[in-house]
């Protein structure tokens, strides 16, 4: 019997059933969970314990039930799908959509790499360990955000790609920007921001020799409506899209999954191709740090100087009495100085 509940609860949880379920419904009462799951109310107890330990704000209304506090867009490959414009997917194309990774880079470097051309995404409702860039925690609540992972098989050598991470992080800002996100803009090397917070970043693995052709893992987070969830605590200032655009015009977590896939497919082709078109002069027009006073991290602690902008190689200018500084891509930051 104990066997037989744990497996219910397994199932209601793994396959998301329940949280389908209360995300249909105002309230749902103990009797109608326990009926629909063939299962006992404890069972149900323990499985809406386990959906609230996820940071689903789930609450208990007296007499009546149980109620999800804010309604969730849940990921569908098919909606997903009817968003990538044409040429983008192909059947040799590959989407996977899973309902919890540790992290969706982790898994999709274990993936095969795609002929060239073509590319294989990672999409997950939850992560357990995602991660930023410098070893940072991605903090990754359920059903909140993008959490997405790119595979591509690079045609160039890697030599060729320092320009890449900051190249792809402003076609994802501009790809925002077409979606009707205001005021974005990027910082130095591959962060998006929104009002002067972070509501985006991209993390760029590369697996290769430096000599050959390599396979890259792109990932994006992108702070949909992680405001909703309870207190979350990270080390920089960061805000979603819910809070910049409101309720009624937030973006949908299906269509903007798509279009960030469309828009890594072009950028990765324009780069392929060599033919960026005038892309620094649109990473300083998007610059939030260009003009500015700024110091800099790990590893040039100490360093200080005015923003100058971004190079053709993806290296970024930082100006001071001893003259200009080239910061190659690498684990640094910017900060503005207070």
């Amino acid at each position: 019997m104990e066997y037989h509940r744990q497996r219910v609860l397994k199932i209601m949880i793994e396959n998301r059933a329940l949280l389908v379920v209360l995300n249909e419904h105002e309230v749902c009462s103990d009797e109608m969970l326990a009926t629909q799951f063939a299962a006992t109310y404890s069972a149900i107890h323990k499985a809406i314990k386990c959906l609230q330990s996820l940071g689903l704000m789930i609450e208990s209304v007296a007499g009546k039930g149980y109620r999800l506090q804010h309604k969730l867009e849940l990921l569908d490959s098919d909606v997903i799908h009817s968003h990538l414009q044409k040429g983008c997917h192909s059947s040799k194309d590959q989407l996977l959509l899973f309902d919890q990774l540790s992290s969706t880079n982790q898994l999709a470097s274990k993936l095969v790499a795609p002929n060239q051309g073509y590319w294989s995404a990672v999409l997950s409702e939850l992560q357990t360990a995602g991660r930023g860039r410098r070893g940072r925690t991605w903090v990754s609540p359920y059903a909140a955000n993008i959490y997405l992972s790119m595979v591509w098989t690079l045609s160039r050598p890697l030599s060729q790609a320092t320009v890449l991470s900051p190249f792809l992080a402003l076609r994802v800002g501009q790809c925002l920007q077409r979606l009707g996100v205001p005021d974005v803009q990027v910082k130095w090397p591959n962060d998006i921001y929104c009002d002067g917070k972070k509501v985006a970043g991209l993390l760029l693995e590369c697996f290769a020799e430096l000599t050959d052709s390599c396979t890259l893992v792109i990932g994006v987070g992108v702070n949909v409506s992680m405001s909703t969830y309870k207190t979350i605590t990270i080390d920089q200032e960061w805000i979603d899209l819910l809070a910049v655009m409101g309720a009624d015009d937030c973006l949908s977590r299906n269509q903007l999954a798509a279009e960030l896939i469309n828009s890594l497919f072009a950028a990765l082709l324009e780069f392929e191709s060599d033919q960026m078109g005038a892309w620094q002069e649109q990473w300083q027009a998007m610059d939030a740090f260009h003009g500015q006073s700024v110091s800099l991290q790990d590893p040039y602690q100490g360093l200080s100087g005015i923003a100058r902008g971004i190079c053709a190689d993806g290296a970024y200018k930082v100006s001071n009495k001893e003259g200009e500084h080239r910061l190659l891509t690498g684990d640094m930051s910017l900060k503005r100085m207070i």
